[in-house]
């Protein structure tokens, strides 16, 4: 999808994992915000990696299995 939509779909796909997360967490994070940090030359792969490591704590802590591993 990223190749097909020259990459805008990395954006959408951040900001909207980020909505799923707030709305599931009730945290308080900006999915705006996250989705327009993938943009920014290398702090997009901090962001990035935070987004995993976010996803990978909340699937541990619901007992949920995953291969996420953003040590990796």
């Amino acid at each position: 999808m990223s190749i097909l939509t020259w990459s805008l779909y990395l954006f959408y796909w951040m900001y909207l994992t980020w909505k799923h997360y707030r709305d599931h967490t009730g945290e308080k994070v900006y999915p705006v915000w996250h989705a327009m940090a993938v943009g920014v030359p290398i702090y997009g792969y901090f962001r990035v990696h935070a987004h995993a490591r976010s996803f990978k704590e909340l699937m541990t802590d619901a007992g949920v299995e995953s291969t996420i591993n953003p040590g990796q």
